[in-house]
């Protein structure tokens, strides 16, 4: 047997992927590399100078729910 879980069986992964995105990430979107590597870009930065030992969570809001 196999269970569709959530999505209808015709659904393409890409469905099944944004309808997971809409539901468990309060943005609403998915994150990018990009998104990865301004947060980089400024940990890198002497704006960042005083922040140490934090883990950030670039995940569009997910730990937060």
């Amino acid at each position: 047997m196999i269970s569709t879980g959530l999505a209808p069986a015709e659904a393409t992964p890409e469905q099944v992927f944004a309808g997971m995105v809409d539901q468990m990430v309060p943005l609403k979107r998915p994150q990018t590399p990009t998104d990865m590597a301004e947060v980089v870009a400024f940990r890198l930065s002497d704006k960042a100078a005083n922040i140490t030992g934090q883990t950030i969570a670039v995940d569009g809001g997910t730990v937060m729910t």
